[in-house]
């Protein structure tokens, strides 16, 4: 099973990684990387969100650009590690995607994904997530950010 990060790397900045830090490139692809132009949102469009009535929500479920926008800006992010799981059939992936500002970003609307093939459970993606990325799994624990589930697919 491949695993990707899309965030920080100690640094600001949000990008798409392999397991060993390096970016995808021509020599060595990543059929993630095809994908994420195409995947518009990924830069925190799939991380939760919560309305006044305390629901969960993320702003790509929206088509409408219109309305996406609009409850981009009346819902409010979830703390921390709050996460929500996507199934991606059209690229065949699996993605937990959450708000996080302990990579050395602090800017608002800082956010992660682990992205994996297929569709392995929830469990095996919170297994794999410290494994395949230990080095933010680490700084995340430092901060006392922990991932939790808050919902979804």
């Amino acid at each position: 099973m491949s695993a990707y990060y899309f965030g920080c790397w100690d640094q600001p900045g949000h990008y798409l990684w392999h397991t060993d830090g390096t970016h995808p490139r021509k020599e060595r692809p990543s059929p993630l990387g095809d994908m994420l132009p195409n995947m518009r949102g990924i830069d925190g469009g799939f991380a939760p969100k919560r309305r006044p009535d305390g629901s969960i929500f993320y702003v790509m479920q929206f088509r409408d650009p219109d309305v996406r926008d609009r409850y981009d800006q009346r819902g409010e992010e979830c703390a921390q590690g709050e996460f929500l799981l996507h199934r991606v059939p059209d690229f065949k992936i699996s993605m937990m995607a959450w708000w996080d500002r302990t990579h050395g970003d602090s800017r608002g609307a800082c956010n992660s994904a682990y992205l994996v093939d297929g569709t392995p459970t929830l469990e095996a993606m919170l297994a794999g997530w410290p494994r395949d990325f230990p080095l933010q799994a680490k700084q995340m624990d430092a901060a006392g950010v922990k991932l939790v589930h808050v919902g979804g697919k």
